[in-house]
């Protein structure tokens, strides 16, 4: 218990005090992905003995009646894109869009509207989410930390098109022309532009079948739970000695 003051956690113990004072209390920080890890090394100035990472394990998904109906995403917010989402369903209006999970706004979002073609479907089971889904997009306007929705898709077969940047590209994640694409984000304002989205999906469909036997074909054993306990362990066997 660390006796901190100034937080309503019960257990007192979290990264989010006042000037991280948790954190740098901490004889170990691990991060979920490497690109976090070398973020908290790199911008946050953290020692590099002192932080590791560890994937979250995959789920395992049922996926063997791939239906390939929807171009999708997951979360209706401002925060991971879904305004482009919209953006580019306006502009394929031939195509059909789902909006997996749940609706998160803030005052400082700016509001936007969904077209006739995209549902937004709320929380359903993963298999429903994958299975009906043809491409998966990632249109994030923040930095991709690591992505669960990005791997247990491809892991179904179904490609990925992400914004490319962090653990998207650090971890690679999304391998760009194999399972998937990669959105430039050097230019960032331009790299949120639908018509250069539009540009990548027109991209993904045309060579859909070859990416999406890629990306069933990916080697997920990195993200297993087996991995990650390993890895887990690993640390903890260092603490220890």
């Amino acid at each position: 218990r660390c006796q901190q003051k100034c937080s309503t956690c019960p257990h007192m113990i979290t990264g989010y005090e006042e000037q991280g004072i948790a954190l740098n209390k901490c004889n170990l920080i691990l991060g979920n992905c490497k690109w976090n890890a070398t973020w908290a090394i790199e911008e946050l100035g953290y020692r590099p003995e002192i932080v590791g990472w560890v994937y979250p394990s995959m789920t395992e998904i049922d996926n063997e009646s791939i239906k390939g109906k929807y171009i999708s995403m997951n979360m209706l917010t401002y925060a991971k894109g879904t305004d482009i989402f919209a953006d580019i369903a306006r502009q394929m209006p031939n195509e059909k869009f789902r909006i997996y999970g749940y609706e998160h706004s803030l005052p400082c979002f700016p509001s936007f509207s969904l077209p006739k073609n995209v549902e937004f479907m709320g929380k359903v089971s993963q298999e429903e989410m994958y299975t009906d889904a043809k491409l998966w997009i990632v249109p994030a306007r923040k930095i991709v930390n690591f992505g669960m929705t990005i791997i247990e898709a491809m892991s179904c077969g179904v490609p990925v098109i992400a914004s490319g940047c962090g653990s998207v590209i650090d971890d690679e994640m999304v391998i760009d022309g194999y399972n998937g694409l990669h959105v430039p984000m050097d230019d960032w304002e331009k790299g949120h532009k639908p018509d250069l989205w539009v540009k990548y999906v027109n991209k993904a469909l045309e060579n859909i079948e070859e990416y999406s036997l890629n990306a069933h074909e990916t080697d997920f054993s990195r993200f297993s739970k087996k991995a990650s306990a390993d890895r887990f362990i690993d640390y903890a066997k260092k603490l220890v000695h």
